[in-house]
């Protein structure tokens, strides 16, 4: 079965993808299987998503201004 990432880049090689859970352990756990341009795993509350677009490694990966969509 392949990640929502590896899905995503078939498509669109130049996709982004920001991985989110609340659970402090998973991004962690699953950094290591996402790990690769493109793509940013972290742990945080999808819930208050200026917390998420606030973190450095988000600012970095995303465009301010450009598309976002989100998948739960």
């Amino acid at each position: 079965m392949a990640s929502t990432h590896q899905v995503a880049h078939r498509r669109t090689p130049d996709a982004r993808v920001v991985y989110v859970d609340i659970d402090p352990l998973i991004p962690g756990h699953s950094a290591a299987l996402t790990a690769g341009p493109g793509v940013v795993t972290l742990g945080a509350d999808v819930r208050d998503p200026d917390q998420i677009l606030g973190q450095e490694p988000v600012r970095e990966l995303l465009g301010a201004g450009e598309p976002v969509g989100s998948c739960s």
